[in-house]
């Protein structure tokens, strides 16, 4: 869906992976926490102190209020509960980046997310 909303999607699978997409940073990424090799907030975290114009969509099923508590200190731009269903990816392909650096828009969805 968020193809034929006219973003560009790049997968990546692992933490390592998604960190080495930052650069260039994407317009927006879709973020799953529980990724195979490590957490998912540590690349919200990553962009969150390198000052990145990227938004941070979580999309998890977790239900720990206490890592909860974690990801909102963190300041995601979205925060979407599992399943992901067309509302919440419309919600995504509808969001503006807060800064424009290319188009097509970049996405990047981490494991698990979609």
């Amino acid at each position: 869906m968020l193809a034929l909303c006219g973003w560009e999607v790049v997968e990546a699978a692992t933490l390592a992976e998604a960190l080495s997409r930052l650069d260039p940073p994407p317009d927006c990424v879709l973020l799953d926490l529980e990724l195979p090799d490590g957490e998912g907030e540590d690349v919200l975290r990553r962009v969150r102190a390198d000052g990145l114009p990227t938004r941070v969509v979580v999309n998890t099923g977790i239900g720990d209020p206490s890592r909860g508590g974690l990801v909102e200190d963190l300041h995601p731009d979205r925060l979407l509960r599992k399943p992901l269903d067309a509302d919440g990816l419309r919600t995504i392909a509808e969001m503006k980046a807060p800064i424009r650096l290319a188009s097509p828009r970049r996405v990047l969805p981490t494991a698990g997310s979609c």
